[in-house]
């Protein structure tokens, strides 16, 4: 995991407001400088933060198409500061990780997840719940699209329209929180790794109301995806490695929940109810 003068890269795509915006406000409050070398056409942003490395780079390609990044860097942390789009348009501060439980429909590569950084992610809903904006709504969201390297990857997000995307307010926070995250960066809470649910994870009460820290979430939708091999790399690839399980059991199908309690047990893994942990 990330340590003192750790590379870590932080992405922002060029493609308008709210990347820009980020861009922009990450250089100012991080004191970044331009160099010489490019990535992608565009100029490379450096600079140290807390005796940290930080790379700034800006991207051509859809956020999401991102895995050739890392045949360039190989960082030890990658921060996406990105927009999100939904149909409903919901204003909202969306914080999740990445990866595919079934096919690569939006990058990254099939059955393959990228580390998800429990206590970042926690400190990070933590924050913007706190100091939250009127009008938005903050968002766990489930583990899903790309990239997947095998590092960990952090996606910050401003959604869900036009409006929001150019709301200077929202950019800042988003980048204060991502600097509230970096400094906390040795912070280390228990994680678990949890099962079914919408998209918008319920689950984030985890991170909001208790000591522990969410990981990879499988949601409802991606349930016919599962399989004990997924399972695993839930498990190996959240930070730091899960002692335990959380499953929505009205979330889930009665096939499906079954299955993952099987190979749960074959795995040693405990299973813990949801509203005995927010019970304290």
């Amino acid at each position: 995991m990330p340590s003192k003068t750790s590379k870590m890269i932080l992405i922002v795509t060029h493609q308008g407001p709210p990347s820009d915006l980020m861009r922009e406000i990450t250089i100012e409050k991080l004191g970044l400088k331009a160099r010489s070398r490019k990535f992608d056409g565009f100029l490379i942003y450096e600079g140290t933060f807390e005796e940290y490395l930080i790379n700034l780079i800006t991207v051509k390609k859809e956020i999401v198409y991102t895995d050739y990044v890392f045949q360039t860097f190989s960082p030890e942390l990658a921060i996406f500061l990105s927009k999100h789009s939904s149909e409903k348009g919901i204003p909202s501060l969306c914080v999740h990780c990445t990866g595919n439980f079934g096919k690569a429909e939006l990058g990254g590569k099939d059955k393959c997840l990228s580390i998800a950084h429990a206590p970042f992610m926690k400190n990070a809903v933590n924050y913007l719940a706190k100091h939250k904006i009127p009008g938005f709504e903050i968002a766990r969201e489930v583990t899903h699209h790309g990239p997947t390297p095998l590092v960990p990857v952090i996606f910050l997000e401003v959604g869900s329209g036009e409006k929001e995307w150019k709301n200077e307010e929202a950019s800042e926070l988003i980048v204060e929180c991502m600097i509230y995250c970096l400094e906390r960066l040795d912070e280390v809470y228990e994680s678990c790794i949890c099962f079914g649910g919408p998209h918008y994870s319920p689950f984030i009460q985890i991170d909001l109301q208790t000591k522990y820290a969410t990981g990879h979430i499988l949601p409802k939708w991606a349930q016919g995806d599962v399989s004990k091999e997924i399972i695993k790399q839930m498990i190996k690839r959240t930070y730091p490695e899960p002692k335990f399980a959380v499953i929505d059991k009205k979330g889930l199908s009665k096939e499906s929940r079954e299955k993952i309690l099987k190979w749960l047990d074959e795995m040693g893994v405990e299973v813990k109810k949801k509203r005995n942990l927010l019970k304290g």
